[in-house]
């Protein structure tokens, strides 16, 4: 992730950014950053198909001139290149307004002139579901907070076993006792002194408290222990869901890049054609539409997989791109 900041009379600051768990750097963050490209994306599409919707325009004006075209071809034309402008300047508003609120979020002045640049050429990522799911079950913090529920839970029971029960003490004291007033001569007329005493205490009736007591206490703890594997196959879930639809999102772009390559070869054969005059600019409009939206799709497809393996490491606390845990156990020497 590239972040690139100037400022008026300054020259241009490049800072970059990763964006790794282990860093610090949140989610939310991260998932902004590709909101504002997507939103740059969205914009080069529109400046793209304005382009397009230009060359066919001058290239019916120019037969309208020649007289080989009736005028209600330019005038399509015309709306179709205005329309094209507006979704230009919608873009372009869209994005302004999402530097704004990411300038917020990442702590930079709202009157920064910055840009984004992101590298997200698709690589394909192996993912080890096996080892997603035991680096997750053995560093969750959640499931680490349930076990400590569950310890507290089986201490009060032993607690409450406790109460009421039969127990005796027996105290043996001995010693030796001396009084003066001089703390020299104590001792001199000391006399022994020794002591036993036996204290039993025995419950006659508690109305059923010690027996209710230990019986919640066995419902809490069985509690905390369904509350902790119901944590567990939440955790089991999430990961198997991420590994579903990154196998998925790998399909979905290798699709939208096919259909990209297509939609292109698509709007140049009719773009000869309707320089041929065997289409109309409404004809042409439709492959141009084809076009934009293939060319979006395939930029969400890309954006979607990063965010999902994004998703992923912080689901199993494992960076698979680079093949490492993000939890670095401390050595004890």
């Amino acid at each position: 992730m590239l972040l690139s900041v100037c400022r008026k009379g300054i020259k241009r600051r490049k800072y970059t950014a990763t964006p790794i768990v282990a860093r610090g750097m949140p989610k939310v963050v991260t998932s902004n950053f590709y909101n504002v490209y997507q939103k740059k994306s969205n914009l080069n599409v529109a400046i793209d198909e304005y382009h397009n919707r230009e060359q066919s325009y001058n290239i019916i004006k120019n037969k309208v001139d020649a007289g080989l075209e009736a005028k209600e071809e330019l005038y399509q034309a015309e709306l179709d290149l205005i329309s094209s402008k507006s979704d230009v300047e919608n873009a372009q508003t869209e994005l302004e307004n999402a530097l704004d609120s990411f300038k917020k979020l990442i702590g930079l002045s709202i009157f920064d002139d910055i840009t984004v640049t992101a590298d997200i050429t698709h690589s394909p990522v192996e993912i080890n579901l096996k080892k997603a799911l035991d680096t997750a079950l053995k560093y969750r913090m959640e499931l680490r907070q349930r076990e400590i529920e569950i310890e507290n839970a089986r201490y009060d029971l032993i607690r409450a076993s406790a109460t009421n029960e039969f127990r005796g003490d027996i105290n043996f004291s001995y010693g030796i006792i001396g009084t003066n007033e001089e703390w020299r001569k104590v001792f001199d007329n000391s006399e022994k002194s020794q002591g036993v005493s036996i204290e039993l205490n025995i419950p006659f009736i508690d109305w059923g408290y010690r027996k209710s007591t230990i019986q919640a206490s066995k419902v809490y703890v069985k509690d905390r222990e369904l509350s902790f594997e119901d944590q567990k196959n939440d955790i089991i879930i999430e990961i198997r869901k991420a590994y579903r639809n990154l196998k998925n999102l790998v399909n979905q772009i290798e699709i939208a890049k096919q259909n990209v390559k297509n939609a292109q070869l698509t709007y140049d054969i009719n773009l000869e054609r309707y320089k041929n005059g065997d289409i109309t600019s409404m004809d042409l409009n439709l492959f141009q539409n084809q076009l934009s939206e293939a060319k979006m799709k395939k930029v969400n497809a890309l954006i979607s997989y990063k965010l999902e393996l994004l998703n992923m490491k912080v689901l199993s606390l494992y960076d698979f791109e680079k093949d490492r845990p993000v939890v670095i156990e401390k050595i004890n020497y």
